[in-house]
């Protein structure tokens, strides 16, 4: 970490801090992520879930891994550095985007974020501590994030977990054993009590979309993840007509 100098903290969240720094060798701007736990052996560090998963991403529209450090115990992850992330672009924002602008921005266009407010972006199935998930959890996170894109601020705004889930609840409805059989089980093991709540339209909470793009976010946020459509097949959907074609 001695060729790095850090310059600002930019996020401060409940497992890592997040800095912009130099690396002072090559004077690069990067992104450091500072775990807050120990960790004491370096193959701990490399066996990490997340490790694995960004030492595999290698795409033009998904920040760069470029370097994983251990040093006193401390994990360090460095990133390639972006501009501006999601929660800076629209905090302070007082105009509503046009839906042009979120749907160029959905169609893997910059701007680029390399920080998600999890909890506000967490798919039921991970909120449930299921067993086994698969990319459908990033695809309710596009349904998130796009609200959030349209109304400047998170569809699903909980406190902590439970409330999460009672949001859930409240803008898309009580999951039942018709809509969800498969969440019933992980909630019982859980002990976790669904709020019996029939849900609101979308076109309510996100009055400046337009029915594709209210159509989208309603199967990308759908509790089953296999009624969720795939990112090729999200692509496809109407409200991205006006975009460059993407081959099935």
């Amino acid at each position: 970490m001695g060729r790095y100098n850090t310059i600002k903290e930019v996020g401060n969240g409940t497992f890592e801090s997040v800095w912009r720094a130099i690396n002072t060798l090559t004077g690069e701007i990067v992104t450091i992520k500072k775990m807050k736990r120990k960790y004491y052996s370096w193959d701990e560090c490399i066996n990490l879930r997340e490790v694995k998963s960004l030492q595999k991403m290698n795409h033009p529209n998904i920040v760069k891994l470029k370097e994983v450090i251990r040093e006193y115990d401390i994990l360090y992850f460095v990133f390639e550095y972006i501009e501006c992330n999601l929660y800076q672009l629209i905090k302070d924002r007082g105009k509503l985007f046009s839906e042009t602008e979120v749907r160029n921005w959905c169609f893997h266009q910059p701007p680029y974020t390399e920080y998600v407010s999890t909890r506000w972006c967490r798919s039921p199935e991970v909120m449930l501590q299921s067993s086994t998930y698969n990319s459908a959890v990033d695809m309710w996170a596009m349904g998130a994030i796009m609200t959030d894109l349209f109304t400047l601020k998170p569809l699903f705004h909980g406190l902590r977990e439970p409330d999460q889930i009672y949001k859930i609840c409240k803008v898309i409805g009580s999951p039942s054993t018709s809509s969800w059989a498969e969440g019933i089980q992980p909630a019982n093991t859980n002990n976790i009590k669904f709020s019996q709540l029939a849900g609101v339209h979308l076109s309510t909470l996100i009055p400046s979309a337009s029915e594709n793009a209210i159509s989208l976010i309603s199967s990308l946020c759908s509790w089953d993840p296999s009624k969720r459509p795939t990112a090729a097949e999200a692509l496809q959907h109407p409200f991205f007509q006006s975009c460059f074609y993407i081959p099935p």
